[in-house]
This record gives structure tokens, sequence and C-alpha cells, in this order.
């Protein structure tokens, strides 16, 4: 959980690296070094979420994993960055 000023927050984070998403920090260290050793892509993102923790933490889970199964339209954007990018250079 975030405790600051406000209510508490529960805070995920997704990485997109190498063409796919993952919640693993090791798993991103693996893609960045496939991507090097194997010419896969070198951009990536991370994705951060939050929702408010109280009155309700299973609540707040419950629409933090809602939101991140629904990251298809996102995945798609991130696959075309890393073209647009190619382009340009």
């Amino acid at each position: 959980p975030l405790i600051g000023r406000g209510p508490e927050r529960i805070v995920w984070a997704v990485y997109w690296v190498n063409g796919r998403f993952t919640s693993s920090p090791l798993q991103v260290k693996i893609e960045q070094l496939k991507s090097e050793l194997l010419g896969g892509r070198r951009d990536a993102a991370v994705i951060v979420m939050s929702a408010e923790a109280t009155p309700n933490v299973r609540q707040a889970e419950q629409i933090l994993s809602k939101f991140g199964s629904n990251l298809g339209a996102l995945r798609a954007a991130l696959a075309g960055m890393g073209t647009a990018t190619a382009a340009r250079n």
C-alpha cells in the first residue's frame, strides 16, 4: 500500500518489454537480456495503476485486476510504437 497525505492506495506496476507484459521485475531483466542477445525489441514501458485501498483493499485489488486484464488495446499501441520508432531512425 501507498500511504501519504490522502487515502491509502494500492499500487500495481506492469512492465512491457520485448513485446510482452509482465509484472515480474526478474522477468523484465530476462526479457531485456534476451532482447540484447537475440536482437529483440529494445523499447519498453511501465504501466502503473493505483486504486484507493480504503475502505476495502479487496475491492481495490479487484478494480486493478479488472483494469489490468483489459490491456489488449494498449498492447497493440505499444507494439506499433516500436515500428514507428524504427521508421524514424
